[in-house]
């Protein structure tokens, strides 16, 4: 196991969660929050969202290196499901905030 997998794992069990993959919505939302610092857009700015699509990406590469060097193969799938579920809530509030639903 490398060592980012076994940090991961820290992460689940500090945090009591019920599965690794759990993790990629909390650390949605804390990319989320750090573009909003970062870039000081309003709420419904679509720039909020590369922090975590950069951070989403960088995670899936360690992921499929990883999937690569222990399982001999790549799992496309399970990177896109990642990225997606990283990246989520954070576009849904966006999009929210966009339609007039949730409030600046």
């Amino acid at each position: 196991m490398s060592d980012y997998q076994s940090f991961k794992l820290v992460l689940v069990k500090f945090f009591s969660l019920d599965a690794k993959d759990v993790i990629h919505v909390y650390l949605g939302f804390l990319f989320f929050f750090i573009a909003i610092l970062i870039f000081k857009k309003p709420i419904t700015s679509y720039k909020l969202l590369i922090v975590g699509l950069i951070g989403a990406v960088i995670m899936e590469i360690l992921d499929l290196r990883d999937d690569y060097t222990y399982f001999g193969q790549l799992r496309w799938a399970a990177s896109l499901r990642d990225i997606v579920n990283t990246n989520f809530l954070p576009f849904l509030i966006i999009f929210l905030a966009r339609l007039g639903l949730i409030k600046k």
